[in-house]
């Protein structure tokens, strides 16, 4: 599988990035602290999936969020698939909504 990491504090993309370093059928392409840093890699079709950040302090809104909407959008066979991440509850009950938005 080949994923992306989306997320501007750097603990937090350490992280994620050990956790997922457990599990051999993992290849982390990238790592990114912007949605806008991260979009060439994922509209080129090469990503098998996202941790997406929902909340990402130095971009406004909830820019993972407005990111998986531009992913569900793309023109490809496989788009990748989406988990957010993110340490406040009131932004994980939103992309809960999204997710069921998304994937119905």
């Amino acid at each position: 599988m080949n994923i992306i990491i989306v997320e501007d504090r750097m603990m937090a993309r350490d992280e994620l990035k050990y956790l997922l370093s457990l599990h051999p059928d993992v290849n982390i392409l990238g790592e990114f602290e912007t949605t806008a840093e991260a979009w060439q890699l994922i509209s080129s079709g090469q990503v098998d999936g996202a941790f997406l950040d929902i909340n990402i302090a130095t971009e406004p809104g909830a820019a993972g969020m407005d990111l998986a909407f531009r992913i569900d959008r793309l023109p490809l066979a496989n788009p990748p698939w989406i988990v957010f991440t993110t340490g406040y509850e009131e932004y994980a009950l939103s992309a809960h909504t999204v997710t069921l938005r998304l994937s119905g």
